[in-house]
């Protein structure tokens, strides 16, 4: 080390640990003993620049599973750099020795002022009839007990977990993955379940933490089975080796949908194993409907658990349930709407067929036609034909003559029978229904966007999570009336990184236009 970890910056992260009082058990205990590893990551240690110096106090086997290779104490490397023998010695030679003596020497003196801090720590915060030797020709603590000694002989005294805290940690260890969770949630909730298991003495070997890993995130269909195939040829297999190649999947993951919300160079997607049809499906279109969500999410609460009987917590339960009442209502009023259309002698839309995706056979969107608006003329306007003195004067959106006089989203709030000014929120009128399933309209083809057009339609900034960035005035993520079953009400321009990055995947369309309409004469 170039530079040597003093007492105080060590105590400096240490401070404010948590109580053992009125008496240490297993919750307390653990609470400290996590409290000195994360305090101990963040100092720096030549053996590891992720978990530092925690070595000090992490189980050895633990240490091992996260870094592949064990911590060591570092060695007093003595008083003085000893050089080589022999009055004719290079230089260099001697300039290279005492540097690597004068490391080495940090080194040991960090790990000196480290242990102190986490001992005067210790000592301080728990009782003095707590505390019991490792010789017993002694009381209580001692200089030649290390860091791991000492919390080691507080959980074998006072912190053992009973079976039943066994038996509900391993059902925690083999439970499926939460709805949006990442893969480092799940790495780090079977960590801290191993630390439970080596605490009672009943700890899980690597293969079956790496088996078990394995086994959730292929249930958990965020990975495509080609990843799994390539895992398989992985060797050595080891849990940081699973760790890594998981991180870059993700990785992949993230790109991918990236790529599809926004065109690639020159108007062209890139084809991954994430994005099999991104030239062929647009913004409308869901990968996942109701039946699909249900489907999943029962597979995924009710997979066997240790080999005992299936069980689904009352929680997921109830929402399984509220899916289904939700689908039954959204087919019952699409039902509705095709008995209304049939009398109007209105023929539906064809459902579009959709590709197999990876080993998922995903069923058709089900579709709301919405009947077709008359052209809205503003009072006062010609009522002429095309090539009046008022009708079709100027070119609409695109340079297209005759554009449309009102928007998608003018429509939708048209058809719902709701009300809608300017600058405020668009209010529905559904007929008394509690949960009106949105209208799903049917959008023109997408058309490769011209980044070089900075400039906005619409005179606002508003964005909108289903639409994009360049809305009507009124339009946002909350008043949307085109929301999907992953719509996000939160998002606006101001966070929508922050949405990307976490792993949303947001309409981008209109993203890069920076400059509003009143900006172009300026």
């Amino acid at each position: 080390m170039d530079a040597i970890i003093d007492y105080d910056e060590a105590a400096g992260f240490l401070k404010t640990p948590p109580s053992l009082e009125p008496r240490p058990n297993f919750t307390n205990i653990r609470a400290l003993k996590k409290h000195i590893i994360q305090a101990l990551a963040q100092l720096s240690c030549p053996q590891s620049a992720i978990h530092g110096w925690s070595g000090l106090a992490m189980d050895p086997a633990a240490y091992l599973l996260l870094e592949g290779t064990a911590f060591t104490i570092p060695v007093d490397p003595g008083a003085t750099a000893t050089f080589p023998a022999g009055a004719a010695v290079a230089r260099h030679v001697m300039k290279t020795t005492q540097a690597t003596f004068d490391r080495a020497k940090n080194y040991f003196l960090s790990y000196k002022n480290v242990a102190h801090a986490c001992f005067r720590m210790l000592d301080a915060n728990v009782s003095e009839k707590f505390k019991v030797s490792n010789n017993p020709a002694l009381m209580g603590w001692n200089s030649t007990m290390s860091i791991i000694d000492i919390l080691n002989q507080l959980q074998v005294s006072y912190g053992k977990p009973n079976m039943m805290t066994l038996y509900n940690n391993d059902n925690l260890f083999r439970s499926p993955m939460a709805n949006g969770d990442s893969p480092e949630v799940l790495f780090y909730r079977l960590e801290q379940c191993q630390e439970i298991q080596r605490i009672g003495n009943l700890p899980y070997s690597d293969e079956q933490i790496i088996a078990n890993a394995v086994r959730i995130l292929l249930q958990s269909n965020i990975f495509p089975l080609k990843e799994f195939d390539t895992w398989e040829a992985v060797t050595p297999k080891t849990y940081p080796a699973l760790k890594t190649f998981i991180h870059e999947a993700y990785g992949r993951r993230l790109t991918a949908m990236a790529l599809r919300s926004t065109s690639g160079q020159n108007g062209y997607a890139n084809q991954t194993i994430y994005n099999i049809m991104g030239d062929e499906l647009d913004d409308d279109s869901d990968d996942d409907t109701v039946t699909t969500i249900t489907q999943t999410a029962a597979v995924a609460t009710t997979a066997p658990s240790g080999g005992g009987a299936s069980t689904i917590s009352a929680e997921v339960a109830t929402a399984l349930n509220q899916l289904a009442s939700n689908q039954t209502a959204l087919m019952s009023q699409m039902a509705a709407t095709n008995a209304q259309m049939a009398a109007l002698s209105v023929v539906p839309p064809p459902v579009p067929t959709y590709l197999n995706r990876g080993h998922f056979n995903i069923p058709p969107i089900p579709q709301v036609a919405v009947p077709m608006q008359q052209p809205f003329h503003a009072p006062g306007a010609s009522m002429q034909g095309r090539g009046g003195p008022r009708a079709g004067r100027g070119r609409g959106r695109g340079g297209r003559r005759g554009g449309r006089s009102r928007t998608p989203f003018a429509d939708a709030t048209r058809a719902a029978g709701g009300s809608f000014q300017p600058g405020a929120a668009f209010i529905p009128n559904n007929g008394g229904m509690a949960n009106p399933a949105p209208a799903i309209v049917q959008h023109q083809a997408r058309r490769n966007p011209d980044f070089s057009n900075i400039y906005k339609v619409h005179n606002n900034w508003n964005a909108c999570f289903r639409c994009g960035f360049d809305i009507e005035d009124g339009h946002t993520s909350i008043t949307c009336p085109f929301k999907r079953w992953n719509h996000q009400d939160s998002f606006t321009r101001e966070n929508a990184q922050q949405f990307i990055a976490a792993g949303y995947d947001p309409c981008t369309k209109g993203m890069h236009k920076t400059v509003l309409p009143s900006g172009r004469n300026t």
